[in-house]
């Protein structure tokens, strides 16, 4: 509900009441002309103000004083003259514009009347006394806000240089003051206008556009059909032409371009014509009632139909006006808070680069264990000597060579070699640890990402709202201005403010774009891509805050207390920082035992080969012979082709420099570093466990908190601004009660999301995030949960 609507509703209420039991009174109803959207306005204006009456029972609305003409001043005249002349009606309602334009031109009328939409009544020139009509019997709704101030603003975001007005003819008839009216406006800003009639026929309405225009502008066409409305829309949209409706959002969500109306106008009408009535009923004549019914309106933009027709708005434009369809349909995907943590363990780079060390690590403790396994190597040597050397060997060394020859060699006993796989198999342990460390810290970057995501559009909302309150408080101001209640300097004050808040949304929009970049890059997603993201509450099933019993479990300070003790044995059971340095611990044991085992245990290997001559040639190839005086010569045996060996071999350093003892020292002293490093970090991770819950915990209380804090500003910033409305307060106050509102607001929207990115670093801080958690073991947690408490003698608080 506007400002105005309240402050027009508080004072109505303070009427005296018609008397209990008193006589129904009858209204009479004129409608321009009969169409299925006069007939459903008529009855939702009954409707809103047999609603205002209650349970009273104070008025009705029978259908013999229903009349529709035939969009025609006559036809409006002879309904007018009717109703006033029978003696059935209590009070006549003029519901539409041709008709009210009618009712509100008479000087004297036998009975109290009210014109309820009037179309700029300072344009048509009706009568005003102090705010009143000052025509006995004659009430009018005035909504101040002028078809001038919507031609101009349409201009400010599409600069049109030919204008085309779709209207119904019978008003441009019944109230030429429009048309004069508009044509200057248009006229003064250098473009030129074409008035086209619009009756039941959107495609008549379509073949009479001029070619050449290049916007078009929808006024009342209470004759048109839904369907033919949108048609009309439709074919506007199809000729790229942008368009702006006079009647408001409800026609923007059909497909027009842009509006700028009040908010509700129909009802908050039908709400004033209610008190009206009231007030007639218990004695006031009608020509002494306001007429005026303050307007807030507000600037709507379809950014659907933009991208549609080609049209790009300024960026005044986009930071003031409510965007509908303002995101285009996602080309990319769409996310949920447990989706995206998912992804982003399967496509992150600073995961992937951990996932190839980890592999990298399987090789290296191969690597180490491949020296405890047998070592074979075959070979083939070709060796040519000098021919004169060949000769001097005596046929022990041929001039040319060629041998094989099959190696072995095996370690029996290593200590070192041993202790090498043993600490390389440490250092995977370590890696593994690093990866999931690595994992914990990208799915904490992905959620939270994502709830800044939701964060920053959130508070975009926020400032956006802002906005709309800004702009509506300078509309007061001018409004007070022009009557005389306020100074000029209130209206400066408030333009200062709106030009204020339009910096701020830009910002709030700014911050969203950048939020999303941050999104993409740990997605490793292209960092401009379009995507959605579903929003997420406190008790989403993903959450580990979905169990209700959950909240029993720190209900109250001692069962807080038990709650983070059990949630730091779990934590420390998870951590991977914890698992890492156990690893390195361990690797440094083992390299400490081998150091020591180094003064006293031999390295034993057993070692063995065998060889095989293939060729020889050249000199020293053949057997070297020795002639004798008497008998045969005698040849020396050429060396064996084959040939074997096999070595048993024990070693044992007896003096190194002393270097065994510096190594088992140092192993020593880096063991007991190592060992008060896991006992600070062991330290460290409690400690962060216990501060992510404390802070999780004042996050969950300041939820309620803030809403509280939220709801309250805003019922004091209605009061406040009805209050300046009225002239009883300063701009001041009010400029202090929307403020307080903002920031309100902004830290309502900012509590959800404190808690739950909280939450997130409370199960970082624990090694275990609930959206990679089976049933079975979310189920196993709680029953864990419950033991823990039943050792410790602490009750949860069962709500």
């Amino acid at each position: 509900m506007t400002t105005a609507v309240r402050l027009a509703v508080a004072l109505l209420l303070l009427a005296p009441v018609p008397r209990p039991g008193a006589a129904q009174r009858h209204i009479g109803i004129v409608l321009d002309g009969r169409s299925a959207f006069n007939d459903s306005g008529r009855v939702a204006f009954e409707r809103e103000i047999i609603a205002f009456f209650g349970t009273e029972r104070v008025v009705d609305f029978p259908p013999q004083y229903a009349l529709a003409v035939d969009w025609t001043s006559a036809g409006a005249t002879a309904a007018i003259d009717r109703l006033l002349g029978d003696r059935g009606v209590d009070v006549v309602v003029a519901l539409g514009p041709i008709a009210s334009s009618e009712l509100a031109h008479r000087k004297t009328l036998p009975k109290p009347a009210i014109a309820a939409l009037i179309v700029d009544a300072a344009v048509q020139g009706l009568p005003a006394e102090s705010g009143t009509s000052g025509v006995p019997n004659l009430s009018y709704i005035d909504v101040a806000y002028s078809t001038s101030r919507t031609l101009r603003l349409f201009h400010d975001i599409v600069p049109y240089r030919k204008l085309v007005v779709l209207v119904h003819p019978g008003l441009l008839v019944a109230i030429p003051e429009l048309r004069d009216r508009a044509a200057a406006l248009v006229q003064a800003l250098g473009a030129s206008i074409v008035f086209v009639g619009v009756t039941s026929s959107a495609a008549d309405a379509l073949r009479s556009l001029p070619a050449d225009a290049d916007a078009a502008y929808l006024a009342p066409l209470d004759q048109l059909p839904a369907s033919g409305l949108d048609s009309l829309i439709s074919g506007l949209n199809a000729r790229r032409l942008p368009t702006f409706s006079y009647l408001g959002r409800a026609e923007v969500a059909r497909g027009t371009l842009a509006s700028y109306a009040p908010e509700d106008d129909l009802a908050r009408r039908a709400r004033r014509v209610a008190g009206n009535i009231r007030r007639i009923l218990n004695g006031e004549n009608a020509g002494t009632l306001p007429v005026g019914l303050a307007s807030i309106p507000y600037l709507t933009l379809n950014m659907a139909t933009a991208r549609a027709i080609g049209f790009s708005p300024g960026w005044n434009t986009l930071t003031e006006a409510e965007l509908l369809n303002a995101a285009p349909p996602a080309a990319g995907p769409t996310w949920t808070l447990a989706g995206a943590a998912r992804e982003a363990v399967r496509v992150n780079l600073d995961l992937q680069a951990a996932r190839r060390a980890v592999a990298s690590g399987v090789e290296s403790v191969h690597r180490a264990r491949a020296g405890l396994l047998p070592q074979v190597q075959a070979s083939a040597t070709g060796t040519m000597i000098r021919d004169t050397i060949a000769r001097a060997s005596l046929g022990q060394q041929a001039e040319r060579t060629v041998e094989s020859g099959l190696s072995f060699s095996q370690t029996i006993i290593d200590d070192q070699a041993w202790a090498n796989y043993s600490i390389a198999g440490h250092q995977q342990a370590r890696r593994e640890a690093d990866r999931r460390r690595t994992e914990l810290e990208v799915v904490l970057q992905a959620t939270t990402a994502y709830l800044n995501v939701l964060r920053a559009r959130a508070l975009a909302r926020v400032q956006r709202e802002n906005l709309r309150v800004t702009r509506s408080n300078l509309e007061v101001a001018e409004l007070r201005e022009r009557t005389g209640a306020a100074s000029l300097a209130d209206v400066y004050r408030w333009e200062s403010e709106l030009a204020t808040s339009r910096k701020q949304v830009i910002s709030s929009d700014a911050q969203v774009q950048v939020a999303g970049l941050e999104l993409n890059r740990v997605l490793n997603r292209p960092l401009e891509e379009a995507f959605e993201i579903e929003d997420i509450g406190i008790g989403d099933s993903t959450l580990i805050t979905s169990d209700p019993r959950l909240v029993d479990y720190f209900g109250n300070p001692e069962t807080f207390s038990a709650f983070r003790d059990f949630m730091v044995s779990e934590g420390r059971a998870a951590s991977p920082d914890l698992r890492a340095l156990d690893a390195a611990i361990a690797s440094q044991r083992r390299a400490g035992t081998a150091a020591g085992r180094a003064f006293w245990l031999p390295t034993l290997s057993l070692q063995g080969g065998m060889s095989d001559v293939l060729s020889r040639s050249g000199a020293g190839s053949m057997p070297f012979t020795i002639p004798t005086p008497s008998g045969p010569p005698i040849s020396l045996a050429l060396p064996p082709d084959y040939s074997w060996k096999l070595r048993l071999q024990a070693s044992l350093p007896i003096f190194t420099g002393f270097a065994r003892g510096a190594a088992r020292a140092q192993a020593n002293i880096e063991l007991d570093r190592l060992t008060i490093d896991r006992e600070a970090l062991d330290r460290t991770v409690s400690q962060q466990i216990r501060a992510a819950l404390h802070l999780g915990g004042a996050s969950w209380a300041n939820i309620q908190q803030a809403r509280a804090a939220a709801d309250a500003a805003r019922k004091n910033l209605e009061l406040v601004t009805d209050a300046y409305t009225r002239g009883a307060i300063s701009i001041i106050n009010l400029l202090d009660a929307q403020q307080a509102a903002l920031a309100s607001d902004e830290a309502a929207a900012n509590a959800v999301y404190d808690f739950l990115i909280d939450l997130m670093k409370v199960e970082r801080a624990i090694g275990q995030f609930s959206f990679f958690r089976t049933p079975e073991e979310r189920r196993a947690f709680m029953q864990r949960l419950d033991e823990f408490y039943r050792a410790t003698g602490v009750v949860p608080v069962r709500r």
